[in-house]
């Protein structure tokens, strides 16, 4: 990942895929202004997770953007998308993640909804 793109690559340095915009991970806008892309692979859980700092289009706030693809497949549609802005008082940090419930809580029909917890932690 660099700063407006990322490929995907295998371990001999191969491309796998073009290059995408990497505002696509974070469900952020192809326009929006985001910065200081971060990657890692989790070997042995299969997991990526990738982190971006991000300043929303009107200059009103900015936050962390967090994504975590738990296929081991970095090419499909990533989830488990969260993010993290201080509050404007600046006395907490509001967080919103947004996860797939395990498998074992599916409903009888096989589908999973998408959970939410938000979090408020303040600073102080």
């Amino acid at each position: 990942m660099v700063n407006s793109a990322y490929t995907v690559y295998k371990t001999n340095g191969t491309p796998v895929s073009n290059a995408y915009n990497v505002n696509d991970v974070f469900d952020e806008g192809a326009s929006e202004f985001t910065s200081d892309p971060r990657c890692q692979y989790d070997a042995a859980t299969h997991t990526w997770y990738a982190t971006i700092l991000y300043l929303r289009s009107d200059s009103t706030s900015s936050g962390l953007d967090i994504a975590v693809d738990t296929s081991g497949d970095p090419t499909r549609a990533w989830g488990d998308d969260s993010s993290a802005i201080l509050d404007p008082s600046g006395k907490s940090v509001w967080g919103a993640v947004e996860y797939m419930p395990p498998v074992s809580s599916q409903t009888p029909d096989g589908q999973r909804n998408w959970g939410t917890r938000v979090l408020d932690v303040p600073t102080q």
